[in-house]
């Protein structure tokens, strides 16, 4: 059973599709997305997007992954505060289409609300590059990113890692790449999955993972 959120607003609907099976672990944020019950996707995850979401309901087979399809964003966010300073986090991701214009997808740290990345450290993909990045006050800070090219229809697990101050986001897969910048704007925060899409373009991605390290 595939849970399906469709983000609804002139022009256009947009959906993000979501197979849940495996209860949020709240005190570190990790799901593999296997659900036999597909009816909510539970009180441990919250998904913000442009627009108002509505429900519907479909039928896969052993399908582990969530998706949003373009085009607008969506950010899946974790409804517990991670408070741990030095964490990593990581989640597989795979692209209907290479990334074009403005799309991109990632994995969203230490932001400092559940509903919007304004405030918070970002790690993904974005057109032909490996972007970290900070919001504050919505303005947009790049901190390090690295030129590559990732492709259709393959899979890439996204790695971030914040120890302290230290940050690091890392690519690996069909393309290896890794990029670091030091940071301390923000010491904890909520976590979760970004993704921007547009123009015919799906972003699965599956295995959220969050540790706590010591």
């Amino acid at each position: 059973m595939r849970l399906q959120l469709c983000f609804i607003a002139i022009g256009f609907v947009a959906c993000t599709q979501a197979d849940l099976s495996q209860q949020l672990n709240t005190s570190l944020c990790s799901d593999d997305f296997n659900r036999s019950d597909a009816f909510s996707y539970g009180s441990n995850w919250e998904l913000n997007g442009l627009s108002s979401v509505q429900l519907s309901y479909g039928i896969t087979s052993q399908a582990a992954y969530a998706s949003l399809t373009a085009p607008g964003w969506g950010f899946l966010s974790c409804a517990t505060k991670i408070q741990q300073s030095r964490t990593i986090i990581s989640a597989k991701i795979k692209l209907s289409n290479a990334l074009t214009g403005t799309a991109g997808t990632g994995i969203v740290a230490r932001s400092q609300a559940k509903d919007t990345i304004s405030d918070a450290y970002y790690c993904g993909l974005e057109a032909g590059k490996l972007i970290l990045y900070k919001g504050v006050n919505v303005l947009r800070t790049n901190l390090a990113s690295s030129a590559g090219t990732y492709n259709a229809n393959t899979e890439y697990t996204l790695t971030f890692s914040l120890i302290d101050n230290q940050l690091t986001c890392s690519v690996s897969g069909a393309a290896t790449d890794s990029v670091s910048a030091t940071d301390s704007s923000f010491s904890s925060g909520y976590t979760g999955m970004f993704m921007l899409v547009a123009s015919n373009l799906r972003i699965d991605f599956d295995d959220f993972k969050t540790e706590a390290k010591p």
